[in-house]
């Protein structure tokens, strides 16, 4: 009798949850401020301001170094009502991207250089944005239908990458009329009405009461230090393919703001039709042959980046690249075999914090490289990552983890 409502369609599921509704709608506005932001940004700033590459990676150092806090963020969730957390977060992030479609008016007021304003823009929705991350989970969780989370997270994902392809499609036929400006305006719009929808909310879940209760923010163990290496390792690749490898078909190669959002739009319309697939990888040949398959082909990639200056030619590795995501997929469900419960979540929250170590490394290195070597110099970097992670690969073992180095560890 169990079965017809397993298989009952999900949206009657969650049509007369109010809560999840409303999440729902959140991440998809977050998402579509997204599918402008991402994919306009580099010629945005090349464009109207000429921005050096060295100056880029300096920007990009900087907003990234909000991620630092993400535990910080997670804690005041436990002390704040996370709607409240979550409206506010969203009301910063909003009024900083909608602000890049003012950034010489807000120069000239203050007084101050156009790169520098900028760059304080920048700093200051990714706060918002790195604030919302860890509420975002939060609430995905809390608001989940009852029997129903894995479906439930996977609707989510859906409305934020649905939101991000309509937005770009908006953009590929409005950009020439309403330019950067008004795009950008569009997207800071939509995230506050992001904000307004997770106001909307009513917050079942509250801070804590009992005296005793303590939960890690952060869990640095050897047991894990494959995992941690891993992570490191795919913080600095990821930086390299969101800020570099589009700088070269912008910079290198002057590729049109229509192409670049034509890419992006591919890369969501093939990552929706193809992670399925690839989860049934992870699971058919195990962490170990996934992940070194992945960087293996990242080797290629990044070679082929350092070395290839021929647009087409680049636009097909920028969309392999996008596809090599399978990385990601196999670290977590890696994660997931070698630790215990009460271990997964703060484990996590340190691999953020070491993700975006070289989140904020790779810009301010690469950049500099960029500007006195070449940009084929930051690409065989990137070769190099991928090589250490394919090492770093064999020891990959979750149903051995007595193999991994350092796996002896104290007594808690």
């Amino acid at each position: 009798m169990d079965a017809p409502a397993r298989h009952e369609p999900f949206w009657r599921v969650v049509r007369h949850n109010r809560n999840a509704l409303l999440l729902a709608g959140t991440v998809f506005c977050v998402g579509g401020g997204f599918g402008v932001q991402i994919p306009l940004f580099a010629n945005f700033i090349l464009e109207r301001f000429s921005v050096r590459t060295q100056d880029y990676g300096f920007l990009e150092a900087l907003r990234e170094t909000p991620g630092f806090l993400t535990a910080f963020f997670a804690m005041l969730t436990m002390l704040i009502a996370a709607p409240r957390l979550g409206m506010g977060s969203l009301l910063i992030m909003g009024v900083g991207i909608g602000a890049y479609a003012w950034i010489v008016p807000i120069a000239n007021l203050l007084g101050g250089s156009a790169l520098f304003t900028l760059m304080v823009t920048s700093v200051f929705w990714s706060v918002g944005f790195h604030s919302w991350s860890p509420i975002e989970g939060t609430l995905s969780l809390r608001f989940a239908p009852t029997a129903q989370t894995g479906r439930w997270l996977g609707w989510l994902r859906t409305s934020s990458a649905v939101g991000q392809l309509s937005l770009m499609g908006i953009a590929l036929v409005l950009i020439r009329l309403l330019d950067y400006e008004g795009m950008f305006f569009l997207a800071g719009c939509l995230i506050l009405v992001g904000a307004v929808l997770i106001g909307l909310t009513r917050d079942a879940g509250q801070a804590n009461p009992s005296p005793s209760f303590r939960e890690r923010r952060f869990l640095l163990r050897p047991r894990y230090a494959v995992y941690y290496v891993l992570i490191f390792l795919q913080g600095a690749r990821k930086q390299l393919f969101l800020m570099f490898a589009v700088w070269l078909l912008v910079r290198g190669q002057g590729a049109p703001r229509e192409l670049i959002l034509s890419l992006m739009l591919v890369n969501q319309v093939l990552g929706l039709l193809t992670a399925p697939t690839m989860g049934r990888l992870v699971d058919r040949f195990g962490e170990r042959a996934t992940l070194a398959v992945s960087h293996a082909a990242l080797f290629a990639v990044m070679f082929g980046y350092a070395f290839l200056r021929n647009t087409i030619l680049l636009s097909i590795l920028y969309i392999l690249d996008s596809l090599l995501f399978v990385g990601g997929i196999a670290l977590t469900t890696y994660l997931n075999k070698i630790a215990p419960k009460e271990d997964i979540r703060p484990t996590l929250t340190m691999g953020v914090t070491m993700n975006h170590i070289p989140s904020v490394l790779v810009p301010l290195i690469g950049g500099i490289l960029w500007d006195r070597i070449g940009a084929t110099t930051v690409f065989l970097m990137g070769a190099g990552f991928a090589l250490a992670s394919l090492v770093a690969t064999q020891w990959v073992r979750p149903d051995r983890i007595e193999a991994v180095p350092f796996a002896a560890e104290p007594a808690d």
